[in-house]
Order: C-alpha cells, then sequence, then structure tokens
C-alpha cells in the first residue's frame, strides 16, 4: 500500500471562468497556468514520485505534462479523477444559479446526497467515484503516489480518507496548482499538507 499521496489541483485557466461552474468544460491553462505547472514539474524532483494518475481533462493534462516529463515516469489517465459535471450550470456564476435556480440551490447546499445537477452529476455517484479513487490511489504498491486533478475531487478524497462525512468538503480550500499531502497508514489518512503553494513561487504572482 502507498504510504503518502500527494494531490495537486491542475494549474490557473482563463481568468474568465474565475468564479464560475467549471466542471466538465474542457478549458485550457491559461499564461500563468502554464508557468505554474514549470514550476510544479520543478518542485516535483524533490517529492520522490513512485507512480502518477492524471485527470484527462485538458486543464489537468497540460498541468502534468512538464512533470511527467522532467521525472521521466509515466501516467496513468484515470476517468475517475474528472471534475464534478455542472451540467447546465457549466460557465454560470454561483448569482446566476442562485437566481434561476434557487430550490436546486438550496437543496445541494444542504448536502443532499440525492442532488442531481441539471444534466449533469448525481451527487451520490460522484461521491462513490470520489471513494473508488481515494481507494484506488490509497492501495497502490507504490511508496509515494500522486494525483493530478481538480478542488470538487480533492475535497472528496481528504474525507474518504480521513472518514469525515462529505459535507465537511467546503472546509477545504484547494487553489489552482496546489499541493495537498496525506500520509497513509493501512488505508487510513493523515492529512499533512493541506492547499500549499510554496512550491509556485514567482508563477503564483
Amino acid at each position: 500500500m502507498a504510504s503518502r499521496l500527494l494531490m495537486v489541483r491542475h494549474a490557473c485557466v482563463a481568468s474568465a471562468y474565475d468564479g464560475r461552474f467549471v466542471g466538465r468544460t474542457n478549458v485550457p491553462l491559461c499564461d500563468r497556468g502554464q508557468k505554474q505547472a514549470q514550476a510544479i514539474a520543478a518542485a516535483a524532483a524533490s517529492w520522490k514520485v513512485s507512480r502518477c494518475f492524471v485527470s484527462p481533462m485538458l486543464r489537468a493534462t497540460q498541468t502534468a505534462k512538464p512533470l511527467i516529463d522532467m521525472l521521466n515516469i509515466s501516467a496513468q489517465f484515470d476517468e475517475d479523477l474528472r471534475e464534478i459535471d455542472f451540467g447546465q450550470w457549466e460557465g454560470m456564476t454561483f448569482c446566476q444559479v442562485q437566481r434561476e435556480h434557487s430550490q436546486l440551490v438550496e437543496k445541494w447546499c444542504g448536502n443532499d446526497n440525492s442532488f442531481t445537477f441539471p444534466g449533469g452529476e448525481n451527487t451520490a455517484s460522484f461521491l462513490e467515484r470520489a471513494k473508488r479513487c481515494a481507494k484506488k490511489l490509497a492501495s497502490d504498491n507504490a511508496q509515494t503516489v500522486l494525483a493530478v486533478t481538480h478542488g470538487g475531487i480533492i475535497r472528496a478524497v481528504i474525507c474518504c480518507l480521513l472518514g469525515l462525512d462529505h459535507s465537511n468538503h467546503v472546509l477545504f480550500d484547494i487553489r489552482p496548482g496546489s499541493l495537498t499531502t496525506i500520509d497513509l497508514f493501512d488505508g487510513k489518512g493523515v492529512l499533512s499538507g493541506l492547499n500549499d503553494l510554496c512550491h509556485l513561487g514567482t508563477a503564483e504572482s
């Protein structure tokens, strides 16, 4: 079983998407995000990564490529690492969604696992996917496992491995390009690093 799990959220995308629901919309990294990806790759030399899993979405693969090239390791692209599908809410701001779908927002914010984003993914289905991710990553036989993925998945995996109810996912701030570290003991997790941005250096400014 793995003894350490490193999770990197994809680097920055265009500012036009700031404050908007971006799940399955396949947006590329912006120039700043490309610089962040290079900074992540440089920092990863000291992470002693044995295995790398990557979301197949463009913003994640673009973040992972410099790292994969630098470490000279192969990556496994995993559909379960994709961000949640927001359906009709994709590209909308929270204010727009609240104005147009107020009753649905209330249900979603109430952590109702039966909630389904209009035209998108069901919360219970997403949580099952996150549990599969957590189990897969924690049970890998590599010493240190890296996953390059998305904020929603990272929050959900934290909850899974720390034995927290999913409603606690809102407590974790996961910014673009950040590193979250979970030390693993018999598949159970201890959160030893959260939302670390130090490795980005000037690429964060």
